[in-house]
């Protein structure tokens, strides 16, 4: 630990140092300096010193008296330099920290203050926003109205496929009396089905028209068993000579009846057309009344959804043994329907074949 030591007269000061005593003060000063501490003491007459002053290290390695005198900068020695290390002052770092947590708090406080400011203002801009204008679509209807049109769509959608089922699972008789007691049973079905022939990748009913075509020549009577809204008849009318028989009659062209006994003549069509419309479980009336009111060598057009038809080979063989013989045979839309075409060759062999049965067309339960 360095020491250094400093004298000096009362008389080289501007102002008198404070009284310890009542002592002679021309006594000399001493200046002793303990590490970073200078204390000074006073020499008495009596030869005995009392401690006048104590003063800290400053930055500049001067001291500064309580008394607010400046003293000369102590020369230093090399073997004395450790003496003037930087003093560690912990009370300045506690008053840091106080006043950095002070500053915290106060940022915090002044946080909170403009959150609650920007709540206030969005709260005000909320109470005077306006009924938003509904988003519009590309075809400038609102997402409301496109939502509600879908739901509607759904449900349509799902009764088409509860009525469709319930025809592929009663007799002709049957549905016909469920659709007298309910006609908009029926418009809801054939809505329904017009919706699906949109989804699927070829249209049955077009093919069959083009077919038909090909084939009015000498105005033809062409028979559209299960018509539907008459299309066929729509289409033909200038080229043939159309009935167009179903359950309910939604046009003047369609005449309602159960397609197992039809309002025509014995041997009096040409063509008769099943258009996916062998549905109900007495598949088997419907052919044998086709049978009947063609005339010899006329035409049977069946088209049908290939899965409805277990094996082919023994519906082919079932249509024989009621009098017909095949002429064509042909897939469409990928293979997703079939068309078969045949001729009225002779007469019915057996009422009741066991290959004309159809497998109805139930959905799975959502």
């Amino acid at each position: 630990m360095g020491i250094s030591v400093k004298t000096e007269t009362n008389k080289e000061k501007t102002s008198a140092p404070r009284k310890r005593n009542s002592t002679n003060d021309t006594s000399p000063i001493i200046s002793v300096k303990l590490n970073d501490i200078a204390i000074k003491k006073q020499k008495l007459s009596d030869g005995s010193s009392v401690v006048c002053d104590v003063t800290a290290k400053s930055s500049s390695d001067k001291f500064y008296s309580e008394t607010g005198r400046t003293n000369k900068e102590l020369s230093v020695s090399p073997n004395s330099a450790k003496g003037f290390r930087k003093i560690k002052r912990p009370w300045r770092n506690k008053v840091r920290k106080l006043a950095m947590k002070a500053a915290t708090r106060q940022k915090r406080l002044s946080t909170k203050a403009e959150e609650n400011d920007v709540k206030k203002e969005t709260l005000k801009k909320k109470k005077r926003k306006k009924k938003k204008q509904p988003n519009l679509t590309e075809s400038g209807n609102s997402e409301v109205v496109v939502k509600k049109s879908e739901e509607a769509s759904q449900l349509q959608s799902a009764r088409f496929r509860f009525i469709n089922e319930k025809l592929y699972t009663m007799t002709g008789s049957e549905a016909f009396k469920m659709f007298l007691d309910d006609p908009e049973a029926f418009e809801a079905y054939h809505e329904g089905f017009r919706s699906q022939l949109k989804k699927w990748p070829y249209n049955p009913l077009s093919g069959v028209i083009q077919w038909l075509r090909t084939q009015a020549t000498d105005n033809p009577v062409i028979v559209d068993m299960g018509c539907g809204d008459a299309k066929i008849a729509a289409e033909l009318q200038e080229l043939a000579t159309v009935h167009s028989f179903d359950l309910v009659a939604v046009n003047d062209f369609v005449t309602p009846c159960d397609m197992a006994h039809v309002p025509m003549d014995q041997e009096s069509a040409d063509i008769v057309v099943f258009c996916l419309s062998l549905m109900g479980t007495n598949v088997n009336d419907f052919l044998r009344e086709a049978h009947r009111i063609l005339k010899p060598k006329g035409m049977l057009k069946i088209v049908e959804v290939s899965s409805r038809i277990p094996s082919i080979k023994r519906f082919i063989f079932g249509l024989e043994k009621l009098g017909f013989s095949i002429a064509e045979k042909k897939f469409r839309g990928n293979g997703y329907f079939i068309t078969l075409q045949f001729t009225k060759s002779g007469k019915i062999q057996q009422k009741r074949p066991l290959g004309l049965r159809l497998n109805p067309c139930i959905y799975k339960r959502r």
